[in-house]
């Protein structure tokens, strides 16, 4: 069973984290059963006592599980509790959401969503509506190195050759890899020039025209980085990467 997270929390002068269910992973799913290997939760009266969470005896660390929608119950409210308390007291509100493969969800939410020096102070609630901003960015990352290890590209890849075709790549282009980008050290410099059109898809397709010094790959959160991503996303999962002809000269003689 692997769950899809996401976790979004307002820190006090900073936006937090997009997270993964692997930092909570109280059940592993094998074919057939599911195995308690993690941390102890807190678990309702009612599914504790139930038999198919009854440990044999001896058996104090580990119990084989059938997988029942009791079993995804308990799985989701209880990973839903685990991912707040990490939240509890470090953030201003938060709100989260855990899905599994058949769709199956639970949400919450904390703390508050206007404080009182703010007009109308109120709690946060599930259904309050935020805007992530630059947390997208983690989201971005995590399904862009989920494409490359399917199609097994190396983060040290050049991004050159997943382009689209028709995209004429500036100077130094092809000294850009993909590792560069997530690190922030591509060397665009294109918003400076073209605002937030640089981040759109023909702004994106300029900057690649226009190039990087080599100077500027060093690292300075941009974010073309980023924007450029929804882009080689699709190319790294549908499109096979282009040979790029690399011109040289022929001594005669």
């Amino acid at each position: 069973m692997r769950a899809v997270v996401f976790a979004v929390a307002t820190l006090i002068g900073l936006n937090a984290i997009g997270t993964r269910a692997q930092e909570f992973r109280p059940l592993r799913i094998g074919p057939v059963a599911a195995r308690v290997t993690g941390p102890t939760m807190d678990m309702p009266y009612e599914l504790a006592k139930h038999p198919a969470l009854q440990r044999p005896a001896g058996v104090s660390r580990a119990v084989a599980l059938p997988l029942t929608s009791l079993t995804e119950t308990w799985y989701l409210n209880a990973l839903c509790s685990q991912i707040g308390k990490h939240f509890n007291d470090k953030s201003v509100g938060y709100q989260v959401v855990v899905v599994l493969p058949d769709g199956k969800w639970c949400g919450s939410a904390g703390g508050m969503a206007r404080q009182s020096p703010d007009q109308d102070a109120r709690a946060m609630t599930f259904e309050d509506k935020i805007t992530i901003a630059s947390v997208s960015k983690t989201i971005t990352a995590a399904a862009m190195l989920h494409a490359m290890t399917e199609k097994k590209v190396s983060v040290d890849t050049k991004i050159s050759p997943y382009l689209p075709d028709d995209w004429a790549q500036g100077p130094n282009i092809n000294t850009i890899t993909f590792r560069e980008l997530f690190t922030h050290k591509s060397g665009f410099r294109c918003g400076d020039k073209y605002g937030g059109w640089a981040l759109l898809f023909d702004g994106l397709r300029k900057c690649i025209l226009d190039g990087v010094n080599l100077s500027d790959k060093v690292q300075l959160y941009r974010n073309e980085n980023y924007a450029l991503m929804r882009i080689l996303l699709h190319q790294v999962l549908y499109v096979a990467p282009r040979v790029i002809a690399i011109p040289f000269a022929v001594k005669s003689g």
